[in-house]
């Protein structure tokens, strides 16, 4: 199946009964690789730790660099940072359900505990893929499992 999508068709994609397009991820190192392509991304140090399609869940990883400080010198992360990585976990939750990438409609964070000095992970868990909506709850925890912030995720689902 072909697709406009450069990222899909790289990928190995079949079309299903219900019409949606489905992608055979099996390995982190591909979202990894996906990862890295997007300029805006790029400003983190993201990789896949973690990727179950069926399940609908998936942990990114975001290494700490002075490009996500809140302010020089601090180690303490922008929320702004934190929000991108909910953003993005979420989106790829997704993904690896549905077998392409989807619009935020709206995002949620709580966040819980200031983020300094450490890594981060997002575990993202798709709670509902509707038709048109789809929404993903997402935990970040830092290098000793302390959550750090909750966030979820509304996506519109509709291919296209």
């Amino acid at each position: 199946m072909s697709s406009s999508d450069p990222v899909m068709n790289r990928l190995d994609c079949f079309k299903r009964s219900d019409g949606l397009r489905e992608t055979r991820v099996s390995e982190e190192s591909t979202l990894t690789q996906l990862l890295k392509e997007s300029p805006f991304q790029q400003l983190f140090d993201l990789s896949c730790t973690r990727l179950e399609r069926t399940a609908g869940e998936v942990e990114i990883a975001m290494r700490y660099t002075a490009s996500v400080e809140r302010s020089p010198g601090t180690r303490q992360y922008h929320g702004g940072a934190i929000a991108s990585l909910i953003d993005i976990a979420g989106d790829y939750a997704l993904w690896a359900v549905l077998g392409y990438g989807v619009p935020t409609m709206n995002i949620r964070i709580d966040y819980l505990r200031p983020a300094s000095d450490t890594n981060l992970r997002a575990q993202a868990r798709v709670r509902r893929a509707g038709r048109t909506v789809g929404v993903v709850d997402i935990d970040v925890l830092d290098d000793e499992g302390r959550l750090v912030a909750i966030g979820r995720g509304t996506y519109g689902t509709k291919e296209g």
